[in-house]
């Protein structure tokens, strides 16, 4: 599930995208607010990095990030990289299954803490 709030997005100036010597080294192809509080925030990112070798743009790699509200902004407070297709399938099949109906985690966590 997406998380959408209403009024201007906090979130708007986060990015993964980079650049080094006026050369994009890392491309934002896409991302997502998976859940967002006052204090924390936690997003995904579909990003590709350049490889320094070849100068092409490598395959697409999925990047969590995890957020926490320091002195008025956010700033990066943990983080881990699905490196591949098969790395980011595996989990996506490991989470459906754990949360579908009858799984292990299928119980209603909707008024969990975010912090």
């Amino acid at each position: 599930m997406i998380m959408k709030e209403a009024g201007p997005d906090p979130t708007a100036g986060l990015t993964v995208r980079f650049e080094e010597g006026g050369v994009l080294q890392v491309e934002e192809l896409q991302r997502a607010v998976l859940s967002s509080s006052p204090a924390w925030v936690t997003l995904a990112f579909l990003a590709r990095e350049r490889d320094p070798a070849t100068g092409e743009f490598r395959a697409p790699r999925v990047s969590l990030r995890r957020y926490k509200r320091r002195a008025g902004r956010f700033v990066v407070d943990k983080h881990f990289t699905l490196t591949n297709r098969a790395q980011a399938l595996s989990l996506a099949d490991t989470l459906a299954t754990w949360f579908a109906e009858g799984g292990p985690a299928a119980t209603d966590s909707s008024d969990d803490d975010d912090g």
